[in-house]
């Protein structure tokens, strides 16, 4: 399974990190049969970093910890389509 999160944001990084801690610290307690190594978090961000219109600071502390998260940071990357179906 995979989770895509589309915009690097504020809302977007506060989501993918959320997902990322849920991922780690509660799924493995609430449900230990499920393999949470098979689950993928990716945050897309169109622009060349996170929370554009705040301090550099703030958008590499904010890389770092995702991907000590373990979410899969896509920068300069931009969704072109989406038709509403899973894919397989």
């Amino acid at each position: 399974m995979d989770i895509v999160v589309v915009g690097g944001r504020p809302t977007g990084v506060e989501v993918a990190g959320a997902l990322a801690e849920t991922k780690r610290f509660v799924l493995p307690k609430e449900y230990p049969e499920m393999n949470v190594d098979e689950a993928d978090i990716y945050l897309v961000q169109f622009a060349p970093e996170l929370l554009s219109g705040m301090s550099s600071q703030a958008s590499q502390k904010a890389l770092q910890y995702l991907k000590e998260l373990g979410v899969k940071v896509k920068l300069n990357t931009k969704v072109a389509h989406y038709d509403g179906q899973n894919r397989n």
